[in-house]
Parts: structure tokens; sequence; C-alpha cells
């Protein structure tokens, strides 16, 4: 069996199983909180084939970064797509490669939390320490900008699935909802907190997405919003460690 097919049969499988329960969505959502810059599939995919990974590059990156994939490395296979159509890509988790100093990473830590969360407030004149809702507000106002265009032609998906004889507007609403708190789950992690009471009763109905082209509708929506939202928590963490380092 040729590669390609056999990483779509590695991807259907991670599909169909990553969302037969809130804790196996959440469990993948904090696996992408660190990868998050990648496409869903190639998350799903790295999730299915390393889910111990943390930092993954190609090994033209790590040789940029000063470093090597180590003798029998593991290798992790994605999909790139372009212009000539899909090709295969190699990444190599930062545990199998060695070599200069790893890269910088930014973090938000403890004693970072407040500051972070009412610099992302003040944007709605929100006074507050508290980042989850900080970064609540954030990906609400992203669905809102962003939502409608993320379900174009989502009826193409559903088939014969039960969601197809839901009214729309409940049924939207509660993919959002779903959507929103996968990605708070997801921001979460990456800003180093635990998850809350109220993000996993919100994705309580992710088993209900159990065919392959519903995993990926809600797989791409949930890594969008909270890639948005990672970029602005990124710029402000960066900063924020401007202003620390260089006090007026």
């Amino acid at each position: 069996m040729e590669k390609p097919q056999r990483l779509q049969i590695i991807y259907e499988t991670a599909a169909a199983m990553i969302t037969r329960t809130p804790g196996a969505w959440a469990q993948y959502l904090r696996f992408a909180a660190w990868l998050h810059k990648y496409p869903f599939n190639n998350t799903l995919l790295a999730y299915a084939q390393a889910p111990d990974a943390s930092l993954l590059a190609t090994e033209e990156v790590w040789q940029r970064l000063g470093r090597q994939p180590i003798p029998h490395a593991k290798r992790i296979a994605v999909c790139e797509y372009g212009s000539t159509g899909e090709t295969l890509k190699f990444l190599f988790d930062v545990t199998q490669t060695a070599g200069s100093a790893l890269p910088t990473i930014w973090s938000v830590e403890k004693d970072m939390r407040h500051r972070l969360a009412d610099e992302l407030l003040k944007t709605y004149n929100i006074v507050g320490s508290s980042l989850h809702l900080a970064i609540t507000h954030l990906l609400y106002t992203t669905a809102n900008q962003d939502f409608e265009s993320m379900m174009r032609d989502f009826e193409l998906d559903t088939g014969s699935h039960f969601f197809a004889e839901l009214p729309k507007e409940g049924l939207y609403r509660e993919i959002r909802e779903v959507a929103e708190a996968g990605a708070r789950i997801l921001v979460s992690a990456r800003c180093g907190m635990e998850m809350q009471d109220v993000d996993m009763q919100a994705i309580a109905t992710v088993p209900h997405f159990d065919t392959v082209p519903l995993v990926i509708r809600l797989g791409n929506i949930t890594t969008s919003l909270a890639k948005t939202a990672l970029r602005t928590i990124e710029d402000t963490v960066r900063k924020i460690d401007r202003q620390l380092r260089n006090p007026q």
C-alpha cells in the first residue's frame, strides 16, 4: 500500500476516535495547542503517529535552527497542499533532534496571566484579570466575524446524518458553541492553564460529530478560531515582555 493511502487510513481512523468522547476530544485539543500553526488535517495526522510530540518541524527548518535529526529519528508524515496537488512532507519532533539550544517559544507564566488578561480585556472595555474570560471574549468576537463563512457548504457534510433533519438555526448555534468551547480548551492549554468545567460541559455533544466530514468541519472551525486568538495573544505577550524589559 502506498504512503498516501496509508495516511488516509490513519487519518480516517484517528478522526473516528477523537470525537468518540468529550475527554478524547479535549485530549486531542491539548495536544494541538502546541501545533496550532499547522492545519487541522496535519495536526491530526501528527497526533495519530506521535501523540507525545510537542514541537514539530521539517529537517530543513531544524537545520536552519542549528539542529539535526538524530540517527534513526522517527519521521511523522503529513500532507502538503499546493498548486501541483498533494505531496508528502516529513516532520521531526524536537526530541528526535540534537544540536544548538532549542528555539525560544513564547509562553504565559503564571505571574503574567493577570496582566495578559487585563491587556486583552481592555479591547472589550471590561475590567478584570481572568484570562479565561479574556480568551472567551476573544474567541466569541472571532466567531462573530468568521463563523458563517466557516459553515459554507455545510449541507455537503451532513448527507443522511441526523444533523440534516435539525433546524438550521439551532444546529448552527450548537456547532458554534462546541467549536468555541474546543478553541477555549486549546488556547487555554497553550497558555499553560487547566481545563475549565464549563468548557468540558460545552463539548458534551461532540460524540454527535461521528463521521469524517463532520469531524473535519469541527476540527477546521475550532483550529481556525484558536489560531486567530493565539496570534493576538502571542502579540500581546511579546508586547508585555518588551515593556518589562524596557520599563519607562
